[in-house]
């Protein structure tokens, strides 16, 4: 394994945000107010673990259904129940996890230190972003799955 890059050992702002909340208080990380700032450290600790070259497969799954996890969309909505629901208001839930997508996105977008030719970690990256299942009806049937990088030109 390569030694870790300069600058991946300082401390994440959006870990640190959580810490004094956090730390010593394992069902704070149950509270739907807290569910944004975790997905954002969940995101910067993938991406770090990821250009730093610590790791090239990562998982990140925003919650389950059975969760029934409050997406903090205007005054919040319970994901399951919205899928369900109003289309509009799942859309907006839908944008917001999209935000998330776009922060690891651009966490990505640095130069890969693992590629000599300069290319880019996103580049040499295949992100794989897939639905749980389709609105309303939860089939899993034709469910959409979006591919972005570029696999290092796979």
């Amino acid at each position: 394994m390569p030694p870790m890059m300069p600058g991946m050992t300082t401390p994440l702002p959006s870990v640190e945000k959580l810490r004094a909340n956090l730390q010593g208080n394992p069902k704070a990380a149950y509270r739907n107010e807290y569910y944004s700032d975790m997905f954002d450290a969940q995101v910067d600790i993938l991406a770090r673990a990821i250009v730093g070259g610590l790791t090239r497969v990562g998982t990140i799954q925003a919650g389950s259904a059975d969760g029934d996890q409050v997406d903090p969309v205007g005054p919040g909505y319970p994901h399951h129940g919205t899928s369900h629901g109003d289309q509009t208001i799942f859309s907006q839930c839908q944008k917001w996890y999209m935000g998330k997508l776009a922060r690891l996105l651009a966490a990505l977008d640095v130069p890969d230190p693992l590629d000599m030719t300069g290319k880019t970690v996103l580049y040499n990256t295949i992100i794989v972003v897939i639905a749980e299942c389709l609105p309303v009806s939860h089939s899993s049937d034709n469910v959409p799955v979006m591919l972005i990088g570029n696999g290092a030109g796979c």
